[in-house]
């Protein structure tokens, strides 16, 4: 009896896989293309990112980066030289805040036997250019608060305008 032949087989070789990249003047211009592509991509992403910027930008300025409450209302505004000025802020546009009807706290000398006396003082009154308006660069602000209507402050306009008990008018 013949035994049945023994079949073996040896495992095959995985089959090598080879990728050329094509080379030559059309896949010089491909790679090219692609690259330009993408500058441009990025340069409109670019430019939509300054637009959206300028945008915002332009909202926080126009209304000065408060809500509409603010607007108009007696606000101080630290500057950071340590000055202080009260007023109606009108807003803050091309760099400046603009406050309105402006005062500003004179601090006296000490009467005798006595402490330092405060004297609000109003710069339409005391000056002698009388300004309507006083406008300050945004860069020389530390900071912008709205004045309560039961303050000090607002008490000591109020008189000043003879309508004690509410913040000053606007003209």
């Amino acid at each position: 009896m013949n035994p049945a032949p023994r079949v073996t087989t040896a495992p095959a070789a995985p089959a090598a896989r080879v990728t050329v990249a094509p080379s030559g003047p059309a896949s010089k211009d491909r790679r090219q293309s692609l690259v330009w592509a993408a500058v441009a991509l990025m340069l409109i992403a670019l430019a939509e990112l300054a637009q959206a910027w300028h945008s915002l930008r332009a909202d926080f300025l126009r209304f000065g980066g408060f809500d509409d409450n603010a607007r108009n209302a007696l606000c101080s505004v630290l500057l950071v030289n340590g000055q202080m000025y009260y007023g109606t802020l009108e807003g803050v546009h091309d760099g400046v805040v603009k406050l309105s009807d402006v005062y500003y706290v004179r601090t006296g000398a000490p009467a005798p036997g006595g402490a330092a006396g405060n004297q609000l003082v109003s710069r339409r009154k005391t000056d002698w250019h009388a300004p309507d308006w006083m406008a300050i660069p945004t860069d020389k602000v530390l900071m912008i608060e709205r004045v309560g209507a039961a303050s000090q402050v607002a008490t000591l306009i109020a008189q000043d305008h003879g309508t004690a008990g509410t913040q000053a008018p606007r003209e």
